[in-house]
């Protein structure tokens, strides 16, 4: 079975996404993967103040690359909440983590 996962940065944000998710699944014109909200797996991560060194979604990433051999996992989302940061901050993060774990 197709996996997945949806990292955010805590509780709060996990219940709103699947809020959004299964509003979204109701309209006829837009189709959500997996079919079911229950089916995505949310892994919470705090926020982190260094873009340039993002330790946690590093590791979280790190963690889900010895997962990808052993589950078939076909997508993973990053939602980071913008804060009183910048969108180019932002983007640095989420790029400097990937880069970082792969």
């Amino acid at each position: 079975m197709a996996k997945t996962i949806l990292i955010v940065e805590g509780e709060s944000d996990k219940y709103i996404f699947e809020a959004i998710l299964r509003f979204i699944q109701k309209q006829d014109d837009i189709e959500v993967v997996p079919d079911n909200v229950q089916e995505i797996e949310f892994i919470l991560k705090a926020d982190e103040s260094d873009p340039l060194n993002p330790t946690a979604l590093i590791k979280a990433l790190d963690n889900l690359t010895s997962e990808f051999s052993k589950e078939n996992i076909t997508r993973v989302g990053i939602v980071r909440d913008m804060d009183l940061n910048t969108l180019d901050n932002r983007i640095l993060l989420v790029n400097n983590a990937i880069k970082g774990a792969y």
